[in-house]
Order: structure tokens, then C-alpha cells, then sequence
């Protein structure tokens, strides 16, 4: 357990969806919701304290409006921003969740300078490294991620079991989606996903593992396309890479990373702990060759790159990070 988490954009259901796990699962001695809309976010605060109640009692939740509060926090996730809407581009999309992070990471430095960092707005990969600009070289890029890549993880795994069918008896599936978090750009890891230890050639013909890949790339989109915007599934997606900082468990993850040699933040499988991120990302050629990619994938991996370096262009953000030095 640490000390504080604080999340802003607490009274969105990303947020306040994560909040009641973290508390649930007793990650915290406190945790900070804030948000803009005060009602909203003092009723979300009071709503988790009585759901885990006979699980965590001492628990302190706060909605609040005022950065003070997040104060000395251990970890800060930023859920803050503008949902996505369907057919919504997202350049439109990041012009306006970039003045929303800006401002968190401006009270955030100013408020928890020692915190970790994990953002969770989209687009992610843009998003996080206007937040690791703005909060600027005190904060290593081990204490900076974005969420995306775990979360498209979790979808991939969903899929390679509902494609087993009435063959999945409860095997472990190892699944893995690394690249920019925008459909067209990210790469589920077919070559080296796993069931049981198995890889799935063992168990799917090429046309399903591609039927496989393509659902996971669109997972997102499926469900806005029925219900609106995600938030179960990204919150359990923070629940798990704040789980792995607060209990060091150096789970092998995909997160938006901060890669040094290409000056971006993009998915990559990272190891999380106490400090946050254990070791720098691995090169982009070194990363081909220890995940198999095929040549398609890595001019995909290098496309979305360069569409997330586009971007920051397009909406006319100046700010730099560029450090030399991981940790």
C-alpha cells in the first residue's frame, strides 16, 4: 500500500471506474478524485467510500476541485479530457484534450513533483508526451507512461479466447499489442502470443489469427459503436499497471514509453515497479528481433511514430522533452 493516489478527471467513469478498484483492492491509504464538475465528483467520492466500506473502511476518498489536494501524491493518473465520439478526427480530438493535460501536468509539477505519472486521455501517445514536456527533464521518463498498449493487450486476449470457443477450458493466454495506440498503427504480437505455452499457429489456422488481429485493432471502436466510450476495461487496464508500481511486482507490460533514440512516446513491453519504469525500452531493432516482427509490422511501428510526431505538429505544440538519460 502507498500513501496517495490522485486522479484528475475523477468524476469520469475511466476515472472513478478505477478509484473504486484501487480502493476496493486497498492500493492507497488516500485517494484524491478532481475534476471540474464539484457535485459530480464529491458524489463519486462518497459512492466508492460506502461500496467498500466492509472491504476498506479507513480508506480516505476525496472529490475535490482544488489541485492542492493532490498534494504529495505517490501516483497521479490523468483521465481527464474530452471523450472520443464517433467520426470524431482525432487531430480535432488532441487540439482539445492537449489544453486539458497541459493544465494537469502544470499542477502536478507544481503540487507532486515526485509523483509517477500515467496518462490515460486520448490520443495517448501525443497526450503523454505533452504531459513529459510540460512536467519537463526533473521528471524521468521512468516516472511518465501512458496507458494503451496493455489495454489493446487485454483485448487481444479476449479475442484469441473467444476464437478457441468451446475449446477454451481456462488455458493462460500471453498476448501482447505493442505500437501507436490508433487502429491502423498498432500491432498485436501474433508470432509470439501464447496459449498454454503454445504459440497460435498450434491452435488457429492463418485466416482466424488474422480475424484475431483485425477485432483487436477495432475492439474499441466496436464497443462506441454500441455503447459510447470504454471504461471498464480501461480502468482494470490502470487498476493493473498501478497495481504492478505500488506492489513491485515487475510485471511485463505494454505502455506508452518514452524512447530515447526516436524523441516519442509510444507502446512498447516495459517492466513497471516501485520506481515506475525498471528499464529503459528496448531499440526499435532490438525490439524486432526479440518479438519476431515481420517487416510489415515494423514499417508500422515506424509509421506510427511518425504519425504521433505528425501530430504533435499538426496541433502546433512546440514543447520538447528530449532528455539523454532514462533514469
Amino acid at each position: 500500500m502507498i500513501n496517495k493516489i490522485s486522479v484528475i478527471g475523477g468524476a469520469g467513469k475511466v476515472g472513478s471506474t478505477f478509484a473504486f478498484l484501487a480502493a476496493y483492492m486497498v492500493l492507497a491509504k488516500e485517494i484524491i478524485l478532481l475534476d471540474i464538475f464539484k457535485d459530480v465528483v464529491e458524489g463519486r467520492a462518497d459512492d466508492i467510500c460506502q461500496a467498500v466500506i466492509d472491504v476498506n473502511p479507513n480508506v480516505h476518498i476525496k472529490g475535490t476541485t482544488d489541485y492542492n489536494d493532490i498534494k504529495s501524491s505517490d501516483i497521479v493518473v490523468i483521465t481527464a479530457g474530452k471523450p472520443r465520439k464517433e467520426g470524431m478526427k482525432r487531430i480535432d480530438l488532441a487540439k482539445e484534450n492537449s489544453i486539458i493535460v497541459v493544465e494537469a501536468c502544470k499542477n502536478i509539477k507544481r503540487y507532486t513533483p515526485d509523483s509517477k505519472v500515467i496518462v490515460i486521455t486520448n490520443p495517448v501517445d501525443v497526450m503523454t508526451y505533452i504531459a513529459a514536456a510540460v512536467l519537463g527533464l526533473e521528471f524521468s521518463p521512468s516516472r511518465i507512461m501512458g496507458q494503451g498498449g496493455f489495454l489493446d493487450s487485454l483485448r487481444f486476449s479476449y479475442f484469441i479466447k473467444e476464437e478457441l470457443g468451446s475449446n477454451y477450458l481456462g488455458q493462460k493466454i500471453d498476448a501482447m499489442v505493442i505500437g501507436n495506440h490508433e487502429e491502423e498503427y498498432m500491432i498485436p504480437l501474433v508470432r509470439t502470443a501464447q496459449i498454454d505455452g503454445k504459440f497460435l499457429d498450434n491452435y488457429f489456422a492463418d485466416e482466424q489469427i488474422k480475424k484475431i488481429s483485425d477485432k483487436t485493432k477495432m475492439g474499441g471502436t466496436i464497443i462506441l459503436e454500441k455503447s459510447g466510450p470504454t471504461y471498464f476495461a480501461p480502468a482494470y487496464a490502470i487498476f493493473k499497471m498501478v497495481n504492478a508500481i505500488v506492489n513491485d511486482t515487475g510485471e511485463m507490460m505494454s505502455c506508452s514509453a518514452y524512447m530515447i533514440e526516436e524523441d516519442v512516446f509510444i507502446g512498447v513491453p516495459v517492466k513497471l515497479g516501485k520506481g515506475g519504469i525498471k528499464l529503459e525500452p528496448k531499440r526499435i531493432e532490438d525490439l524486432s528481433l526479440e518479438y519476431n516482427l515481420k517487416p510489415e509490422d515494423l514499417i508500422k511501428f515506424k509509421d506510427g511514430i511518425r504519425n504521433t510526431k505528425i501530430t504533435l505538429s499538426e496541433i502546433g505544440y512546440k514543447g520538447k522533452y528530449s532528455v539523454t538519460r532514462f533514469s
